[in-house]
């Protein structure tokens, strides 16, 4: 039946990986404390598998603390969610910071600069003004990525072009490789953060660090307007037109994806890539390489375009509690000590510290640029919670047509002060977590009820669910679009009609993704999988896994079952290139479709236990 040799000994791994958690040799995220482990801190990170060494780190100086790392998915909602529900980490971080998103959580955020006030002075000047909210300290950048371009300098001495210094001169540059039949600046234009870094980066110097530009970036930082004036929009329309009319931005750059201009990049087709230095480049033609920061109009207004790889605030509730508060200290001192800071800059190219007195190690990629760092000449993108998607939209806009500055500046400012819908779509009956291992075993209440809406909408016999996708709890009330983003991290729906043993074959391989490390990742193909439509009994070892329907009976390895499965339990079949994966058709409805269609009648299932496990004994 099967296509891998050695499959049983990796299940009976995978299973004796789960007894071996159970049995006590190993801790399960979000499990609870035992006795001697001291304080428990929550800390929910914007990806709760990024940075491991870093994460040992922080752990290994805090022996006494019981740490739990929780999972946000970069979602500033997210933390407003769990908040508003009194049910907040202690510690959290975000990656896309948005100034409105954080202003909103404010309210439930700790004063760092009270807190902590030696920590919040050893931040350079001005590091702090976007992350301060009425004058209160509410967030923590960590070391920043730089953002900009990465010049293949072997073709610029090739063909005796000048690398760049000004704005200009990377217009003069692109003019000469394209006349060389040479692509000279390739970029995913279209994504939200690369129209970000044109729109900012190539207008800072000469613009939102003087004058208007910087009266109205001040205002936008307090919240108290998003939209460009006449003047800023004028700005960056003249700026993103002159880049498409010589060439530095051409109609391609909304089609072409990273992954394929880095290729081009790396075989010498394309002059220049932007890129960032949160990891590590190795060229493979061996070709010299070196980083420009963004441009302007003279060499003097170069700056570094940055952003924190992450921003950290404290729940406002810790404050209340004096053992939490010197354990949340203690960590936080211990997550921005130099000697933290260079443990994430492991593996990266590059970071800048926005500390004072820490200096991080810097490639030789970076070395150009060393002096702008020393001088501390960076800035750090402003986003709201539509600049992404403004921003796209503009880019694309001019890139694919030829906008007026009224045409451009009224369609930006369309989306970049587009309001946020509250509309209520439906009411929860229940609470649910979502926090492995907290009702049962390697379960997640919330994935249960997840799963049991996908089955109720599409008729399955079962379904299975990476239960991951339960991406915060389940609490009782109303719900708007915003909410239901927040809970679930939504996947597409397949279905096949399967035999009972195709199923026990399909159910045995998500099990055994779950120890399962695709090439230079730290995190297994797939989560554990929920279940609804029938339990699933564990063995010890790994080959006598019994799947039972809802009656108690054992699954029948000759009939037929429609079978629903989530678009990760799809992937990792793919992945372990199970024999059943192309079976499974992708169908109209999705978690969240099927989450949404029971809430808005306000009939959540209860969450049912899908997992039995047998003990090491």
């Amino acid at each position: 039946m099967k296509h891998k040799a050695g499959r049983e000994a990796r299940i009976l791994a995978a299973i004796l990986a789960i007894s071996l958690l159970l049995s006590g040799c190993g801790k399960l995220s979000g499990g609870s404390k035992t006795p001697g482990d001291g304080v428990t801190v929550r800390i929910s990170m914007y990806n709760d598998i990024a940075y491991s060494a870093w994460r040992t780190y922080v752990e290994k100086q805090c022996p006494d603390l019981t740490i739990i790392w929780e999972n946000n998915r970069n979602s500033t909602q997210s933390l407003i969610y769990q908040a508003r529900h009194g049910d907040m980490a202690d510690i959290v971080t975000i990656r896309r910071f948005e100034t409105d998103s954080a202003a909103e959580l404010a309210p439930y955020l700790a004063d760092l600069g009270r807190d902590d006030p030696e920590l919040a002075a050893s931040f350079t000047e001005g590091a702090l003004d976007g992350f301060t909210f009425n004058g209160k300290i509410c967030w923590y950048p960590a070391p920043g990525m730089m953002e900009g371009i990465y010049a293949d300098t072997s073709l610029f001495d090739q063909y005796g072009v000048k690398v760049p210094q000004t704005l200009e001169e990377l217009e003069s540059a692109c003019g000469r490789f394209e006349a060389l039949g040479i692509d000279a600046l390739s970029t995913e234009a279209s994504v939200g953060f690369r129209a970000v870094l044109l729109l900012e980066g190539f207008n800072y110097g000469d613009y939102f660090a003087q004058g208007a530009g910087k009266t109205w970036l001040a205002d936008f930082l307090s919240g108290e307007n998003a939209a460009l004036t006449e003047e800023g929009g004028a700005r960056l329309a003249d700026t993103l037109r002159e880049m498409k009319q010589t060439g530095v931005l051409e109609m391609e750059d909304l089609s072409i994806k990273s992954a394929d201009a880095l290729t081009l990049f790396d075989s010498g087709k394309t002059a220049m890539i932007m890129n960032g230095s949160d990891h590590i480049y190795s060229s493979k033609s061996g070709a010299a390489c070196r980083f420009l920061p963004c441009l302007g109009k003279t060499a003097a207004d170069q700056v570094l375009y940055t952003y924190p790889i992450f921003s950290t605030a404290v729940s406002r509730e810790t404050e209340s509690d004096s053992g939490k508060a010197d354990a949340v200290k203690r960590v936080l001192d211990v997550m921005y000590s130099e000697e933290a800071q260079k443990v994430l800059a492991q593996g990266a190219e590059a970071l800048i510290s926005y500390n004072d007195g820490v200096e991080l190690p810097i490639s030789d990629i970076y070395e150009p640029v060393s002096g702008l760092i020393s001088e501390k000449k960076w800035f750090i993108r402003f986003l709201n919670r539509n600049m992404f998607s403004a921003s796209s939209a503009a880019v694309k806009a001019m890139l694919a047509g030829d906008l007026s500055d009224a045409e451009f500046t009224e369609l930006f400012n369309a989306e970049i002060t587009k309001p946020k819908d509250t509309t209520v779509v439906g009411t929860s009956n229940l609470e649910a977590g979502n926090q492995l291992g907290e009702d049962h075993p390697l379960e997640r209440s919330a994935a249960s009820v997840l799963a049991q809406t996908a089955q109720s909408a599409t008729g399955a016999d079962v379904v299975l669910i990476e239960s991951k996708c339960a991406a915060a709890p389940i609490y009782k009330g109303d719900y708007t679009q915003d909410d239901l983003n927040a809970v679930i991290a939504d996947e597409p729906l397949y279905e096949a009609e399967l035999t009972g043993t195709q199923l026990s074959d399909v159910f045995n391989d998500a099990i055994l993704g779950t120890t399962t490390y695709s090439y230079l990742n730290i995190e297994p193909i797939v989560d554990y999988p929920a279940l609804s439509g029938m339990t699933a009994f564990l063995a010890a070892d790994g080959q006598d896994n019994t799947l039972r329907l809802p009656d108690g009976s054992v699954i029948d390895g000759s009939a037929r079952y429609h079978v629903v499965i989530s678009q990760t339990i799809a992937s990792a079949l793919s992945y372990l290139q199970n024999e059943n994966a192309a079976s499974f058709a992708s169908i109209p409805d999705t978690l969240l479709s099927a989450f949404t269609a029971k809430l808005s009648v306000g009939a959540l299932p209860e969450p049912q236990q899908y997992f039995e496990l047998e003990m090491l004994q």
